[in-house]
């Protein structure tokens, strides 16, 4: 039976985490500047454009990075919603103690807080939303990245 739990973090997945976390980027900022390009209002866009984000990362993560197919999208889906909002509020809490303690711009205070919400990301994604998919080898059957 595969050992279960935290383990050791095989440094191609979370290369490949990173990678996502750049895709998911390219799709909001993207999708963003077309929506506010074609004059839809700020909120709508930027909600549409985090969300779509949100939606590719979900899939490609459950895909590619952690290969957790083993359980419904359904079953996932709630938690990884958690996992997103537990990083939206690790986020807004560094941007904020940056700028209002330590007077940083918004843009560098929000730089600031990827080193505290990227392996909060990683382990929660890697820990709780996608734990079916903990120990698994490659050869369990389901494909990976490097072998796409």
């Amino acid at each position: 039976m595969a050992k279960r739990g935290w383990g050791p973090v095989p440094a191609k997945q979370l290369l490949y985490y990173a990678g996502v976390g750049v895709l998911g980027a390219l799709v909001d900022f993207s999708l963003l500047a077309i929506l506010l390009w074609l004059q839809c209002p700020r909120i709508p866009a930027v909600s549409a454009s985090f969300l779509t984000s949100a939606a590719v990362q979900f899939v490609v993560n459950r895909r590619h990075v952690f290969r957790a197919t083993a359980r419904s999208p359904a079953m996932q889906l709630p938690l990884y919603t958690l996992a997103v909002i537990s990083c939206w509020f690790a986020t807004v809490s560094v941007v904020e103690l940056g700028v209002r303690v330590l007077a940083l711009a918004p843009l560098l205070a929000k730089l600031a807080s990827i080193p505290v919400v990227f392996p909060l990301g990683f382990l929660m994604n890697r820990c709780v939303v996608f734990r079916d998919a903990l120990g698994r080898s490659p050869a369990s059957g389901s494909r990976g990245l490097d072998e796409v």
